[in-house]
């Protein structure tokens, strides 16, 4: 069977001075490693709307899901289709291929239905 000891530290005053110097140093680096997370996440955005934009989609927003890749959404301006490209890959000419394929399959289903 094993023993559980219970131990209280009370460091002296040097000791607590160096801990908080150490807590302080930690929290102005995690606040300078999240602030540098977000102005990339804000580049990714910024990228994937330019490619959008530039092959010819209106841009609609991204969809961040937990264990997925993120998805730059954008419309198809001839159908206004809802169409999706993972942001990592997003190029205007991948943009522009999408929304052609997307076009012609639209149109080839309008003309079944007549």
């Amino acid at each position: 069977m094993l023993k559980v000891f219970k131990y209280k530290l009370r460091p002296n005053r040097k000791q607590s001075l160096a801990l908080q110097h150490t807590l302080d140093v930690c929290r102005i680096k995690l606040k300078n490693i999240i602030s540098a997370c977000e102005q990339y996440k804000q580049d990714a955005v910024a990228s994937a709307r330019a490619c959008v934009e530039e092959g010819g989609g209106i841009w609609v927003g991204v969809q961040q899901c937990e264990g997925l890749a993120a998805l730059a959404l954008f419309n198809s301006p001839e159908t206004g289709s809802t169409l999706a490209i993972t942001l990592a890959a997003i190029t205007p000419d991948l943009v522009r291929s999408r929304i052609e394929k997307s076009n012609k399959e639209f149109a080839y289903y309008q003309a079944r239905k007549r």
